[in-house]
């Protein structure tokens, strides 16, 4: 796993523990999850799009 990838995935699942905590959900609640992966790059929204980003990000929230 390159740096980068690593560095997502350890941003991605402090941001996603501490939504969590502020809004928190309950049993039946829907959280709605949308993400730019060029952004997340720091690119432009559609510029740098990467699979590996939005797997990354989806395989490291989704289990929490």
């Amino acid at each position: 796993m390159s740096e980068e990838i690593e560095r997502i995935a350890f941003e991605t699942e402090k941001v996603v523990r501490q939504l969590l905590e502020q809004a928190q959900l309950v049993e039946g609640n829907i959280l709605v999850v949308g993400c730019s992966s060029s952004e997340i790059r720091g690119s432009r929204i559609g510029s740098d799009s990467s699979e590996e980003i939005g797997k990354t990000v989806f395989k490291t929230y989704l289990p929490i």
